[in-house]
């Protein structure tokens, strides 16, 4: 696919890799590629560049993803009016960095996310970050889901954000003004992605009409009436309880936001999280629901679904009293109970329909973004769920 790059000038090169701390070079040349397939990505466009510079008299290259804002006039407006990528460039840039200050401080040098290098709205809105393909990482085939090691390994690494975030909010709260409210809101400004979420939902009971399969038509009549319920009761999920534990939730943790990286072809030893665009301050169950049920296995799920979240509660706690924090540590029945309170977008479609198929909300409640363009992919989870 072709890319117009006449964006990408010798002078945007240079701040990126002075952002990188590339110092004392002359760009002599780039190549830009398209960094995701399309339609991968609705909220941005990705590209990879590759820039070759000289430096000491020597010539070097520096691989640099850089995600975009839309280019599209309609998405460009939602992400603008929404803040999606203020949202995210507060995260890269001012949140994470703290939260790996803290971890660093307790002799922690996990990394949870790429490094974001560079960020700048001019001559468009972006952030920049290292390939980390480069380090061995790579995308899982999101059809397969997660196994139990890829699991708790993504729970460890959520664990600490979620510890260190709150550690943050506690020391200067200000910090995290830009993720106080969600994607999914309430607030009459913002109603754009709820527009979606009801869209998704429409579009979910047109799917299921579709079925040949005579055993769908008996969930029917409940499948219709679900654009009239999901927004109250998805906005319900969003909405911050003060008075209980909160954490920056990554909110839309799932396979295509993962990228793994093995010492060989079968020894796992990390993972990064990334695409933060829908960030909020809330209630940890937001991401442990989103992530158990639209990333994992089904059997792996069903099978150790209390051991992770015992697990989980176990790195959190244990960290959270290594960063010294002073409030309240949730026990294992609090991470339960609020679990249970934001269940809805893993709980209520399998409790109403009778039919064990978690995923299937996913594409109802979906964060808007990757739902859209990923529909296909859920109607065969769907199907081969339902097929079992």
């Amino acid at each position: 696919m072709a890319i117009n790059g006449n964006w990408i000038t010798t002078d945007l090169l240079e701040r990126i890799l002075l952002g990188a701390n590339e110092c004392r070079f002359k760009v002599v040349g780039h190549k830009v590629e398209a960094a995701t397939k399309k339609g991968d990505n609705y909220a941005s466009e990705m590209y990879r560049v590759v820039i070759e510079y000289e430096m000491d008299g020597k010539r070097q290259k520096s691989t640099k993803i850089m995600k975009v804002i839309p280019s599209g006039d309609i998405q460009r407006k939602i992400m603008e009016k929404n803040n999606i990528f203020p949202r995210e460039i507060a995260v890269y840039r001012d949140i994470l960095p703290r939260i790996s200050k803290l971890l660093q401080s307790i002799g922690d040098p996990v990394q949870i996310s790429p490094a974001c290098t560079y960020t700048t709205d001019d001559p468009k809105t972006m952030l920049v970050f290292e390939d980390i393909k480069e380090r061995g990482y790579q995308m899982v085939d999101r059809r397969i889901g997660l196994d139990l090691e890829q699991t708790k390994l993504v729970l460890r690494k959520l664990a600490k954000l979620h510890a260190g975030s709150a550690v943050v909010y506690q020391e200067d709260p200000e910090v995290l003004e830009p993720v106080m409210e969600g994607a999914i809101t309430t607030n009459p400004h913002r109603q754009d992605f709820l527009v979606f979420y009801k869209m998704c939902a429409r579009q979910v009971v047109k799917l299921v009409e579709s079925w040949s399969d005579p055993s769908y038509s008996a969930i029917l009549h409940k499948i219709r009436n679900l654009p009239n319920t999901t927004i109250a009761k998805g906005c319900q999920v969003y909405t911050r309880d003060d008075a209980v534990f909160n954490v920056l939730n990554h909110d839309d943790v799932w396979t295509s936001n993962l990228m793994f990286r093995y010492e060989d072809t079968v020894t796992l030893n990390d993972v990064l999280l990334f695409d933060y665009q829908l960030a909020y301050f809330g209630s940890p169950g937001v991401d442990l629901n989103y992530f158990l049920n639209g990333s994992v296995q089904n059997e792996i799920r069903e099978k150790h679904s209390l051991e992770f979240i015992q697990y989980y509660h176990t790195i959190l706690t244990e960290t959270l009293r290594k960063l010294r924090y002073s409030g309240n540590i949730p026990t294992l029945q609090d991470i339960h109970v609020e679990v249970i309170r934001t269940g809805f977008h893993s709980k209520y479609i399998t409790n109403l329909t009778g039919f064990n198929c978690p995923i299937i909300v996913n594409v109802i409640a979906a964060y808007i973004c990757s739902t859209w363009h990923l529909m296909g992919g859920y109607v065969m989870y769907i199907r081969r769920f339902n097929a079992r």
